[in-house]
């Protein structure tokens, strides 16, 4: 702190000392991103040539992903990285808000399906290193995804709101009344770990694009786990359509979706007789009836309907 003049509000605060480091905790999970080899990864995939923002493409994202880490939300958060000796812990080198925003806006489509790329080769690599999901058997019994072979994926969307009426694809609002862009989500459910995601405009639908998400994002997992893994894919009844069965169909998962009390499913349910549901136990505390019916899951006209079974919850 620096005084500047005899008057308190015209102090001058500086973090500038050369032994001090802002947000300590990087190191952990910047060390983790260098053994993986976040960088060169994204440096091979990426084009180096051409405009300057486009060269050092892992540096800027290792730095974009380090400010978001420490808290940063905006572009000019990622100064705080130059602080004391923070960019000499780091791993990689601190590339400027500028560069960075530069290097963001020069991204085509083609280099956000690169970055998806990466993002899958990571997401295998680090399973390898034993930093994803017990899908061996070796973790507590009863834990999610951990049962024997068993990979639980979990699909959802969320909400990421924006301000300003310029930013593409946020112009009109979503069904929160918000604007913003809603993007789809994939997560492996014992770890918590998103292992994939799309981007879409706010207002889009919760099934929007789902199908090919899906059929995508498993199409990758299947090569990071073993041939016998018992994949699952848990979705709400926003994912309840043909298109999202099909591709757990076609990559030999199974899948649990919600699917909502239309007038059809209402009077399948009230046919089922009272000596077909099955008491069970959720918790020490919690009991619910349980049945089971056959169900079709239908598309669009002059398709055929995928054949499937229908599990009522009856709380007690």
């Amino acid at each position: 702190m620096y005084e500047v003049s005899q008057v308190l509000s015209r102090l001058d605060v500086a973090f500038d000392d050369p032994k001090s480091v802002a947000s300590a905790g990087l190191i952990l999970p910047m060390s983790v991103a260098q053994q993986l080899g976040v960088e060169q990864l994204i440096d091979e995939v990426l084009p180096s040539t051409g405009y300057g923002g486009h060269r050092n493409g892992g540096a800027k994202a290792l730095t974009l992903v380090s400010s978001l880490l420490a808290g940063g939300e905006f572009i000019s958060d990622v100064a705080v990285l130059g602080s004391g000796a923070t960019g000499r812990v780091l791993g990689h080198r601190v590339v400027s808000p500028s560069r960075c925003g530069q290097w963001l806006r020069l991204l085509t489509a083609a280099d956000v399906s690169a970055l998806s790329w990466v993002n899958s080769a990571l997401v295998a690599s680090a399973w390898r290193a034993r930093l994803g999901p017990d899908t061996d058997g070796g973790g507590e019994p009863g834990s999610a995804g951990s049962d024997g072979n068993r990979l639980v994926l979990d699909i959802d969307s969320t909400v990421i709101e924006t301000y300003g009426d310029h930013k593409e694809g946020t112009s009109r609002r979503n069904y929160q009344g918000v604007k913003g862009y809603h993007p789809l989500l994939l997560a492996e459910a014992s770890t918590g770990q998103v292992i994939s995601g799309m981007l879409r405009d706010g207002n889009a639908a919760p099934a929007k694009d789902a199908a090919s998400f899906v059929d995508d994002t498993l199409n990758r997992v299947s090569k990071s786990v073993a041939a016998d893994t018992n994949t699952v894919l848990r979705a709400d009844s926003g994912f309840y359509t043909k298109g999202v069965v099909e591709a757990c169909i076609n990559n030999n998962v199974h899948y649990t979706i919600t699917i909502r009390q239309y007038r059809s499913v209402r009077q399948l349910i009230n046919d089922i007789p009272n000596n077909q549901y099955q008491r069970v136990s959720r918790t020490a505390t919690e009991q619910v009836d349980i049945a089971g019916v056959d169900y079709q899951i239908k598309g669009r006209a002059g398709t055929d309907p995928i054949d499937c079974r229908l599990i009522i919850h009856a709380p007690i």
